[in-house]
């Protein structure tokens, strides 16, 4: 109906983001794996470097603030990474390589990164395309609940 409604006027839904934010009484994550944590200073090393854009985004207006790894020997085998989004609120991504899928690595980034947030005094929450049914997966599990959702419009393109 919205975008019907856009349509009339020229317009048309471009996007749909949800947000989540942690669940209070959630338990701290378990370190399953051999973890890395990397800072702001830290992040330069993955400019440039493919896999790694959802954790480590390299946005001006959002920097990224902190990341943590879960590596196989001197291989990163997954990443969640957190962009400083607000003053207090930092917002975490997760990249995890194709071959490391499906084992509960993105859910335990997510949980360790979030954890680390909260103790640094600042509110986590997570994004993502309303679409992306695996990230809706990953942070429920991780301990998050919807919250807020943005809806993006612009002109038509015929």
């Amino acid at each position: 109906m919205i975008d019907q409604k856009l349509n009339s006027i020229g317009q048309e839904l471009k996007d749909v983001h949800n947000y989540y934010l942690p669940i209070e009484s959630y338990p701290q994550a378990e370190k399953k794996y051999c973890l890395k944590w990397f800072e702001k200073d830290d992040m330069e090393q993955f400019r440039g470097k493919d896999g790694f854009s959802e954790a480590i985004a390299f946005q001006e207006h959002c920097p990224d603030v902190l990341a943590v790894a879960a590596m196989n020997g001197d291989e990163i085998m997954g990443i969640a990474g957190a962009s400083e989004d607000g003053c207090d609120l930092w917002q975490i991504g997760i990249d995890v390589k194709e071959e490391y899928r499906g084992k509960g690595l993105a859910v335990n980034l997510v949980q360790n990164l979030k954890d680390e947030i909260i103790r640094r005094g600042k509110v986590p929450f997570y994004g993502m395309v309303s679409s992306h049914n695996l990230s809706k997966s990953v942070a429920a599990k991780a301990g998050f609940f919807p919250v807020w959702t943005e809806i993006f419009g612009g002109p038509i393109k015929y």
